[in-house]
């Protein structure tokens, strides 16, 4: 067996990091949220455009003003939630894995494409949805979160990072491959 890599507290946020910047697959994703509000909206301003042609140009031009906002908005605010990740904001145990399963949903559209998500589920009850890049920093162990999937079994043990604040598991760690180390 190979050597396991020493994980450290610098290591962990790095990766927790990674896992804002590129979160796993949702099926309840926000953009399908938005697809009936957003179909009445456009069928509501083909009708008045109909009635005021020049109210459209105003509204078009507010809502791609807002638009704009709210992307600003995001990229700001996830900006500022990368700079206050701490690692005094998880907890780091061990667990033990219950079962490993796959969701598929379909993406709808034109493409319709066929989505699978990757979960762990703890004997603690807490699943964790693997990230699709994990370990990034790692040379050695980097993985996809099939390559993960596909290495974790029933009984298996864990190192796992989760949210104090929502409970959340952010990260897990296969301790057949990392060994944790508090050093920072």
């Amino acid at each position: 067996m190979a050597k396991k890599q020493i994980l450290t507290n610098a290591e962990i946020e790095k990766d927790i990091i990674c896992a804002l910047k590129n979160p796993p697959n949702l099926p309840e994703s926000s953009y399908k949220k938005m697809i009936i509000p957003t179909v009445i909206a456009v069928g509501l301003l083909v009708m008045i455009e109909f009635i005021y042609p020049l109210f459209i140009v105003w509204l078009l031009v507010a809502v791609i003003i807002f638009l704009i906002g709210s992307s600003i908005f995001n990229h700001i605010k996830l900006k500022n939630l990368i700079k206050k990740v701490s690692i005094n904001d998880y907890y780091i145990e061990k667990e033990v894995v219950h079962s490993t399963y796959e969701e598929h949903y379909r993406t709808g559209g034109r493409h319709n494409e066929l989505v699978s998500n990757y979960l762990i589920r703890f004997e603690n009850g807490k699943s964790w949805r693997i990230s699709t890049d994990n370990y990034l920093w790692s040379i050695e162990r980097s993985m996809s979160d099939f390559a993960i999937f596909q290495s974790t079994h029933r009984e298996d043990t864990m190192i796992v990072v989760t949210k104090k604040d929502t409970g959340e598991i952010v990260m897990a760690y296969h301790t057949a491959f990392f060994e944790y180390s508090k050093l920072k």
